[in-house]
């Protein structure tokens, strides 16, 4: 048996106003009853533990009275889907207004008459049932409402009913009450311009008797086409509650760039210019610097042979006539 916060801390509180009553009465007992004992060792014992038992009634009055005004904000912090319960009880009154969804979907009558009345859950879905819990009679679920993101409470961040491409993921968020654990329960988002299943899920129900839940659909931009789309959710065989919403702009197919990629990355070809950089047979220059054959201009330089002069500087011949 399941025990939502708010019972257990009546409860707790109803036993501390039992225990400060009890204490209170057997305390005074106690020392009224010491007081006519003529030994004083035991009229001191007796008269010591009647105390005792008024501190205790002390104690438990005040543990009555934080029961009474602070336990259940303390422990919804504690415990933050706890308070969903109580806050439910409320909201469930008037989820009676599932009955406006109906209304509201009389709309599209012209579209998918036998859909907006009476959704049916897809084999597909039925087929993965494990669960054989029969749901409560008065489960109640609340029309759901829809959001890019959700925060730590399953309370959608900035609902909406129009989304703007781009789209990948989206939530459905709904309040509930009276739920069953291990009842199966499954959501099916439907586009209703071709009834195409485009997100399901189905389980046994983990979840408590009462608070927020939320469904989700995670797929590609691509796959999110503009128009609008129904969310149902489904307590066994039985349809509970849906929403609508509506995607509008086209999806950004033009992310198909790796086509363009392909081009820069066959430059490497282009770019085999070491056959063209194979300047290494004009630099065999080394044959052309032979050039010491043509400075072989030394048998030019043999002057030496022209240079023998001493033949005309004989002139030591007449130089003897100075005596």
């Amino acid at each position: 048996m399941q025990v939502d916060i708010q019972t257990a801390v009546q409860t707790a509180f109803v036993l501390s106003i039992i225990g400060f009553l009890g204490s209170l009465f057997y305390g005074l007992g106690l020392i009224r009853n010491g007081r006519k004992i003529l030994y004083y060792h035991k009229r001191q014992s007796q008269m010591t533990t009647g105390w005792w038992y008024m501190a205790l009634s002390l104690a438990m009055g005040l543990t009555a009275w934080f029961l009474h005004r602070q336990a259940e904000p303390v422990l919804y912090q504690i415990f933050p889907p706890s308070p969903t319960i109580t806050i439910t009880s409320t909201i469930t009154q008037t989820t009676t207004i599932t009955l406006t969804p109906t209304t509201t979907l009389s709309p599209t009558v012209t579209n998918t008459p036998e859909i907006t009345y009476t959704p049916q859950i897809p084999v597909v879905v039925s087929e993965q049932f494990v669960s054989t819990i029969e749901p409560a009679e008065d489960v109640v679920f609340s029309p759901l409402i829809f959001a890019r993101t959700i925060d730590e409470n399953n309370q959608a961040v900035s609902p909406v009913t129009t989304f703007q491409h781009p789209v990948t993921d989206i939530f459905g968020v709904f309040s509930y009450d009276k739920m069953n654990t291990g009842v199966q329960w499954s959501s099916v988002w439907v586009r209703l311009s071709d009834q195409e299943v485009i997100c399901y899920e189905t389980k046994p129900w983990d979840a408590s008797t009462g608070g927020y839940g939320y469904t989700d659909c995670h797929k590609g931009a691509n796959s999110w086409l503009p128009g609008e789309y129904d969310v149902q959710i489904y307590i066994g065989m039985t349809w509970i509650s849906s929403g609508k919403f509506t995607i509008v702009g086209d999806p950004p197919t033009a992310t198909f760039t790796p086509s363009p990629s392909y081009t820069p990355s066959n430059t490497p070809t282009a770019s085999r210019t070491p056959t063209a950089t194979h300047t290494r047979t004009p630099t065999t220059s080394a044959t052309i610097t032979k050039t010491p054959t043509a400075s072989n201009t030394p048998t030019r330089t043999k002057t030496k042979t022209q240079t023998f002069t001493p033949n005309p500087t004989d002139t030591r011949w007449p130089s003897p006539t100075v005596p």
